[in-house]
C-alpha cells in the first residue's frame, strides 16, 4: 500500500516532533553507547529505562511495552522513519508502517484505511512523547555528562595548541589588568574601543570583538566566561561574511566542544547537549589558523592599549597637580643673568644695519631665530647636540621663560616653563609663540622639578650667552 501526501495529513505534526526529538539524542546516545565498560553502560541504560519508562534505546530506535504489545520507533533522519507493533505472546509484527518524506511506502495490518493509520500513528506520538522529553532532559543531566567524561575519553586540543589557547587566556588578562589600571571610565571606554578592528564593547561583558581578522575576513570574538562549576571557558566565535558561526568553547583540560549550556549569560547550547569536536577536527589546520589568527590580533591590540595608556598618563599628569614644587635660588638667579644677557644679544644683533650682517652674525654664533617668534635658538648646545630655543614671553599678565631642546628637524624633545618661582606643567606642540590660554595651570612637584634638568639646561645656555657676548664685545666687525 503506497499512499501520497494528501492521504496522510492527520498526524504529520505530531510524528515530526518524534521525529525530531530521535534525530536530537542520536549524538549523545551515540557516545553513551561506545562506552566500552558494558556493566557501567548497562547500569546508565537502566537508570534511563526506569526514569523514562522506555523498554529499548538505540541511537536510532526506541520502543515502548505497552501490556502484551512491543512499539517500535525508528529513524534514519529527519524525513524517514517506520513504526512496528509486535505481539509479545505470538511473537510476530502485527502493525508495520514506513514513511519516507510524505509517502507512505507500506502500512501493514491497517486493512487500507487510512483513518486506521492515523489513529495508530496518533497513539504512538502520544505514548512517546513524555518519555522521549525525560530522555533529553536526561542527557543534558551534569549527571549524565560526568558520567561520559568518566567512562569515554574525549579528544583534545594537540600541545602546540594547548600552548597558543594559554597564550590567548594571557594576553586576554593582561589587556584587562591594563584598561583596568585607568581609573577615569570615560577614558578607559575611550581607549578600549579606539583600535581600529575592535567593535565597540557590550555592556556587562568582557568580551572582545574583532571585525574581519581572518583570512577570508571572519569577525572574531573571545571570552572567558565561567560556568556552573565554575570552571572557567575559553569562548573564541568565527563569524562568516555569510554570518554564519563556529563556536570554538575550550574547556582547561583541552576538550573543545561546537556548543555548550555554560550559563545563565552564556547559552550557546542551542537546546542540545554539549556537543564535543572529533580528533580529526581538533587536528586540522582550521583550528590552528583560528587559534593564530586571535593570538596575533590580541597582541596587536594589546600593544596599541599599552601605549594609549602612556599616552593618557602623560596627558592625565601633564593636567594634575599632586603638590606644588619651587624652583631654587639659583634656577632664579641663572633665569634672571640669562634674560640680561639675552637681550643684549638682541640689541645687537637688531643694531646690525643690513640682513647680511645679521646672517652673517647669526651663524658665527651659531644660533637662528623662529620666523614670528621672539626667541633665539642655540645651535647643538646639549652634550647630544640638540639645539636649545628660549624665550621670554608674557603668560596670563605675567613675565615667564620658556626653554624647548630640539632634536632633529627641530622636533621637540622636552618643554621647560617657569613662571614666577615654579615649573609649569607644559608641552610645546610647536616652536612657534605659545598659546594664550585661561585655562587653570598646573605645577610640577619638588621632585619633578628636580628632575627635570631645569638648573642642567639654565647653565648650559648661560654659558654659550658668555662666550657670545665675549665675541660682540670684540667691537665693530665682531661678525665677521
Amino acid at each position: 500500500m503506497k499512499m501520497n501526501s494528501e492521504t496522510y495529513n492527520i498526524a504529520r505534526t505530531s510524528v515530526d516532533d518524534i521525529v525530531r526529538a530521535i534525530n536530537n539524542v542520536k549524538e549523545p546516545l551515540n557516545e553513551l553507547l561506545s562506552i566500552k565498560n558494558k556493566s557501567q553502560l548497562q547500569k546508565a541504560l537502566q537508570e534511563i529505562r526506569k526514569n523514562t519508562g522506555l523498554s529499548e534505546i538505540m541511537s536510532d530506535t526506541v520502543s515502548i511495552q505497552k501490556e502484551n504489545k512491543i512499539i517500535v520507533f525508528s529513524s534514519k533522519d529527519l524525513f524517514s522513519f517506520n513504526i512496528s507493533q509486535k505481539d509479545t505472546k505470538t511473537n510476530t509484527i502485527d502493525k508495520n508502517i514506513v514513511i519516507s518524506g510524505r509517502i507512505i511506502e507500506e502500512a501493514n495490518g491497517f486493512e487500507n484505511n487510512i483513518d486506521s493509520i492515523n489513529k495508530f500513528l496518533k497513539g504512538v506520538c502520544d505514548m512517546f512523547d513524555f518519555p522521549l522529553l525525560k530522555l533529553r532532559q536526561m542527557l543534558k543531566s551534569d549527571a549524565l555528562i560526568k558520567f561520559f567524561e568518566t567512562f569515554s575519553k574525549r579528544p583534545s586540543l594537540k600541545p602546540e595548541n594547548i600552548a597558543i589557547t594559554n597564550e590567548i587566556k594571557n594576553i586576554f588578562k593582561e589587556i584587562y589588568n591594563n584598561l583596568d589600571s585607568v581609573e577615569n571610565v570615560p577614558s578607559r571606554s575611550h581607549i578600549k574601543n579606539g583600535y581600529e578592528k575592535i567593535k565597540k564593547g557590550v555592556h556587562g561583558t568582557r568580551r572582545l570583538e574583532f571585525n574581519k581578522i581572518g583570512r577570508n575576513k571572519e569577525d572574531y570574538s573571545v571570552n572567558i566566561v565561567s560556568d556552573r562549576q565554575s570552571i572557567p571557558n575559553l569562548v573564541i566565535r568565527v563569524t562568516d561574511e555569510s554570518n554564519v558561526t563556529k563556536n570554538i568553547i575550550i574547556e582547561p583540560d583541552g576538550k573543545v566542544l561546537k556548543s555548550k549550556n555554560i550559563g545563565r549569560k552564556c547559552d550557546l547550547s542551542e537546546g542540545k547537549p554539549p556537543q564535543y569536536y572529533s580528533q580529526k577536527e581538533l587536528d586540522s589546520l582550521d583550528i590552528t589558523e583560528h587559534l593564530t589568527t586571535l593570538k596575533d590580533e590580541l597582541e596587536n591590540y594589546n600593544n596599541y592599549i599599552v601605549k594609549r595608556i602612556e599616552q593618557y598618563n602623560i596627558f592625565s599628569a601633564n593636567r594634575t597637580t599632586t603638590s606644588i614644587g619651587l624652583i631654587d635660588e639659583q634656577a632664579k638667579n641663572l633665569i634672571q643673568e640669562i634674560q640680561i644677557k639675552y637681550e643684549k644679544l638682541k640689541t645687537a644683533i637688531y643694531n646690525l644695519k643690513s640682513a647680511d650682517s645679521k646672517n652673517k652674525a647669526k651663524k658665527k654664533l651659531s644660533i637662528y631665530s623662529k620666523a614670528g617668534s621672539p626667541s633665539f635658538v642655540f645651535k647643538e648646545l646639549t652634550p647630544y647636540s640638540e639645539d636649545i630655543q628660549i624665550s621670554f614671553p608674557i603668560i596670563k599678565g605675567k613675565p615667564s621663560t620658556k626653554i624647548l631642546v630640539l632634536g632633529h628637524n627641530n622636533k621637540i624633545k622636552k618643554s621647560l616653563f617657569t613662571q614666577d618661582d615654579k615649573l609649569v606643567k607644559f608641552n610645546a606642540t610647536s616652536t612657534g609663540r605659545s598659546k594664550r590660554t585661561e585655562h587653570k595651570f598646573n605645577y610640577y612637584s619638588q621632585k619633578e622639578i628636580e628632575e627635570s634638568g631645569l638648573n642642567k639646561y639654565l647653565k648650559i645656555v648661560n654659558k654659550r650667552l658668555d662666550e657670545i657676548l665675549e665675541e660682540i664685545s670684540k667691537g665693530r666687525g665682531w661678525y665677521n
